[in-house]
């Protein structure tokens, strides 16, 4: 908890430091052999270049199927494919993507999206549960918000 902070015992972390789970992130690592004649700290300043990449397209509002084209006509790869509801977008269309548009990734990164199932006719009716966890009420089952959830206060079974 401290590490960005004022202390390692406790203190979160300063705000410029947090990481959003609503944000795309990509790192990249070369790892090279050492051997017992190399200079560690020459090497760890080493700077490299960097990886040819292309701008990732926006995917959202498109068919999976014209969706896919694009993403593999910008030099990326089609992963994996989830389905949520949203009703923004038409059923059948791609609601949601990750890596986000506009970021910058190496040519055959995975993009991964999620396809419309049309209207949540749940989004944010009232919600009864079992149990709740401090700090994730059963409101967050159904608010919309994929960086909320619901949990139960307990690990028993049958927690609805």
């Amino acid at each position: 908890m401290g590490v960005g902070g004022d202390n390692s015992w406790g203190a979160w972390p300063h705000d410029e430091f947090l990481i959003s789970p609503n944000k795309s992130y990509s790192y990249s690592y070369r790892i090279i052999p050492l051997t017992d004649s190399t200079n560690d700290m020459t090497l760890s300043r080493k700077r490299y270049a960097a990886l040819e990449g292309n701008t990732i397209p926006n995917i959202t509002g498109l068919t999976e199927e014209e969706a896919k084209q694009l993403i593999i006509n910008s030099g990326f790869v089609p992963g994996k494919m989830a389905v949520g509801f949203g009703s923004t977008y038409e059923p059948g269309n791609v609601m949601k993507q990750q890596p986000e548009s506009g970021d910058m990734m190496p040519t055959g990164s995975i993009i991964n999206y999620i396809i419309s199932a049309g209207n949540n006719l749940a989004l944010k009716k009232s919600v009864t549960s079992s149990t709740e966890e401090s700090g994730n009420p059963a409101t967050n089952a159904n608010d919309g918000d994929y960086s909320t959830r619901w949990c139960a206060s307990n690990s028993n079974k049958n927690q609805w």
